[in-house]
């Protein structure tokens, strides 16, 4: 099997102190994502301390199947770059976040792969159409019908904890005075 490492010196920044710039095309066939093209990788390494301070971008377009309707996806990526490393010492973890920096050896095929893993979601799920979400939507706006129950005092119907609008009465005593409509009104 071929070996993809990418491995850039970087003993003279270390040591010196002096920028080293990185214009390198790193290519990613074994992520979750298949890349159209090697990702454009532009980077400035300075020496920070006994680390490395790494600023830049990547830059590339990615390809995936979409989670939710499982249609292929292509998208543009554009990563900012503003990382810290501190230089390895013999107790650190081989998968602990200075494993791309072994002694002087920056390995920036697996720098680029860390930084690309973390930008973009595990599966990519895109937005919802308007109008599946309105008619999702409108799937929720139905009526339900009102519920009445009979009036203890006049058997009327009425909504349950409402005042009876016949009779006045609500939990068992007259709260509302009823005008009669036909008081005072003659029909002869």
């Amino acid at each position: 099997m071929k070996d993809h490492r990418t491995n850039v010196g970087v003993g003279g920044v270390l040591q010196t102190g002096r920028e080293l710039h990185i214009f390198e095309a790193v290519d990613l066939d074994d992520a979750s994502y298949r890349f159209v093209a090697p990702l454009e990788v532009k980077l400035r390494v300075r020496r920070a301390g006994h680390g490395l301070d790494i600023h830049g971008t990547i830059i590339g377009a990615a390809e995936g199947t979409c989670a939710r309707c499982l249609d292929d996806v292509r998208f543009a990526l554009e990563i900012e770059v503003e990382e810290r490393f501190d230089s390895p010492s013999a107790n650190d973890h081989p998968l602990g976040e200075s494993n791309v920096l072994e002694g002087d050896e920056l390995d920036l095929q697996d720098l680029v792969r860390q930084l690309v893993d973390s930008a973009l979601p595990a599966n990519p799920k895109w937005k919802t159409p308007r109008s599946k979400t309105r008619s999702r939507r409108a799937a929720n706006w139905k009526l339900s019908p009102v519920t009445v129950v009979a009036c203890a005092q006049c058997h009327q119907a009425k909504r349950p904890h409402f005042v009876c609008m016949n009779c006045g009465f609500y939990d068992g005593r007259q709260v509302v005075a009823i005008k009669d409509e036909h008081a005072g009104h003659n029909h002869q």
